[in-house]
């Protein structure tokens, strides 16, 4: 899927919908990001990503949990990447090693990771915010997987994150 920006209003009323549960700090996290936005960055436009963890496995398959190139998620060519939230909402107890590429899956060998953590426990979140933004060149590929850096996904939806990124130009 190509980037496909939208008035930011309609972007954070998104966030805000899908922050519903989530701890005070991720909603403080993106409410900054906001702000930030609305009075230093003119307010640009966005696209909001998201994915659920079943939705995410039934994509899977061709080496990514979300990609460009068969997931739920993925965005084909260059952006900017400004957050992402992601949170283990099943009982599963498999470590599940989110993260965030710049490639078309992972398994080529030449993803190149802007963020990630391990997310093995039910509630576990991660928040990452860059107001200036991290630049993806090839695509943006989101996967799960069994061991740090490696490429056998999680198996389950218990074990499998759901959440979103902000993109922009």
């Amino acid at each position: 899927m190509a980037l496909t920006l939208q008035n930011s209003n309609l972007v954070w009323q998104k966030v805000r919908q899908l922050l519903t549960g989530a701890s005070p700090a991720a909603q403080e996290a993106f409410r900054g990001l906001k702000v930030y936005f609305a009075t230093q960055k003119k307010n640009p436009d966005l696209q909001l990503v998201s994915w659920t963890a079943s939705g995410a496995l039934a994509a899977s398959g061709t080496g990514t949990m979300a990609s460009s190139t068969g997931g739920v998620a993925g965005i084909a060519g260059t952006g900017t990447l400004y957050a992402v939230y992601a949170k283990h909402q099943g009982t599963g107890t498999t470590d599940a090693f989110f993260r965030v590429d710049d490639a078309i899956n992972n398994v080529t060998g030449t993803a190149q990771a802007i963020c990630g953590a391990n997310l093995n426990a039910t509630g576990d979140e991660f928040i990452w915010t860059n107001p200036n933004g991290t630049i993806f060149l090839v695509d943006l590929c989101v996967t799960s997987t069994t061991t740090f850096g490696g490429v056998t996904e999680t198996t389950g939806v218990a074990d499998t994150p759901h959440g979103f990124a902000i993109l922009g130009a």
